[in-house]
Order: structure tokens, then C-alpha cells, then sequence
């Protein structure tokens, strides 16, 4: 007899969550606010076209060669701003923005060296009336634990504040001085001095520090 009772309840349970559920009327469709291009301030940031090759020159003098085979991409994509409704497991809405991105990809010939390069829209919401800021970014990722981030333009009342804390983590050196050549307006990572990465806009990476603490230079 307990089985049953337990079973019946059980039953009971499902069947009323399902109740429930059937009452809620299921999200619309997400609402779409507009269309986001890239400043030219941002392009500005990534000199690559597409088609290029790298020649580095690590620690030991033996070059290495970086390709870009895909060349730059152009593309848009969903920006997710402000969650407008949801119903657990069912629907949700939102508000978004088709927001222009673009990417490129650097790669040595047997794949143990890859950077990822692009331009991106980001949104922040400030915990002060939750109050909702976009700006766009430059990033660099490798396929070792290094990045780094450059927030490339804001909207005109970006809170003083909050960008200071998105460009804590970056430093420009204004003469960068790497076995003797010297490299000017240079962007690094100060998060992770073992993995640095370092970036121009005029030559893109300019050099880096894989893990094993040895250093590569653009020739």
C-alpha cells in the first residue's frame, strides 16, 4: 500500500506541475533592436586584411612561419541585450542587436601555435539600476592559457568606473624594446607575465611568450 500512495502522489505531482505549466503562456519572439557596425576606431585595430604570413624568430634564432588560410572574416551576429520574459524550460525573450564581428585566424604548419584575432561588440550591465552599456573590443586568444583584451570604443556616457576595471588587466608601453628592436605603442597582457602577448596597431603581434618561456619576435 505505501508503493501506491507513493506512486499516486507522485503522479499526482507531475500531472499538477504540468497543470501549471500548460497555464503559462510560452515567451514571444525575441525583439530585434537595430543593426551594430564596427566603429572605424575599432577596424582601426586589426590591420590584417586576410592572406598575410607571419615570420617570427624565437629565442634560439629558428623562424617560424604563422598563415592566415581563411583570411579575415566579416560577419554579424546575435548580441543578446536585456531578457525580456522566461518560462523555465519552455520559452524566453529577449532584446538583441545583429552586431558586426570580425574574426582571423594565425596559424603555424603543424597547429601547436594558433591566434585567434578579432572584433566584437560586448554588453555590460551595471549593477546601479541595472543600467545596460555596449562597447566593442579587440582580443587575441591562443590555444595556450594567454589573452588580451583592448576595449576599442565606448558609447559617450560608458561609466568612468567600469571601463577602468575592463582595462586594468592591459598595459601600453610607448617604446617596447624586444633583442634589440624596438616597437612602438605596444599593448601586453600584465595579468600573465609568463605568457605575454604583444600588439600594435600598425604590425599586429609583434611578439610573444609561449610556456615554456621562450620568446618570438616578429621579423
Amino acid at each position: 500500500m505505501k508503493v501506491l500512495f507513493k506512486i499516486g502522489v507522485s503522479l499526482g505531482l507531475i500531472m499538477l506541475v504540468l497543470a501549471y505549466s500548460g497555464c503559462e503562456e510560452e515567451c514571444g519572439e525575441d525583439v530585434l533592436l537595430g543593426d551594430l557596425s564596427l566603429s572605424s576606431t575599432s577596424i582601426d585595430f586589426l590591420p590584417y586584411r586576410g592572406g598575410q604570413e607571419l615570420v617570427f624568430e624565437d629565442s634560439l634564432g629558428n623562424d617560424i612561419l604563422l598563415s592566415s588560410t581563411d583570411g579575415l572574416q566579416v560577419s554579424s551576429d546575435k548580441l543578446s541585450v536585456e531578457l525580456l520574459c522566461s518560462q523555465r524550460f519552455i520559452s524566453s525573450q529577449s532584446t538583441f542587436y545583429n552586431a558586426e564581428f570580425r574574426s582571423i585566424r594565425f596559424v603555424n604548419t603543424d597547429s601547436t601555435i594558433i591566434f585567434d584575432l578579432g572584433l566584437e561588440f560586448n554588453v555590460l550591465e551595471t549593477g546601479l539600476d541595472n543600467d545596460i552599456f555596449l562597447f566593442q573590443s579587440f582580443s587575441i586568444t591562443s590555444n595556450w592559457p594567454n589573452s588580451l583584451r583592448i576595449v576599442t570604443d565606448t558609447e559617450s556616457n560608458f561609466p568612468e568606473l567600469e571601463l577602468s576595471l575592463l582595462t586594468e588587466e592591459v598595459t601600453r608601453i610607448d617604446t617596447l624594446v624586444l633583442r634589440d628592436q624596438k616597437f612602438f605603442d605596444v599593448y601586453t597582457n600584465t595579468f600573465d607575465q609568463a605568457n605575454n602577448i604583444y600588439f600594435n596597431q600598425k604590425s599586429g603581434i609583434v611578439g610573444f611568450v609561449d610556456p615554456s618561456g621562450n620568446q618570438y619576435i616578429l621579423k
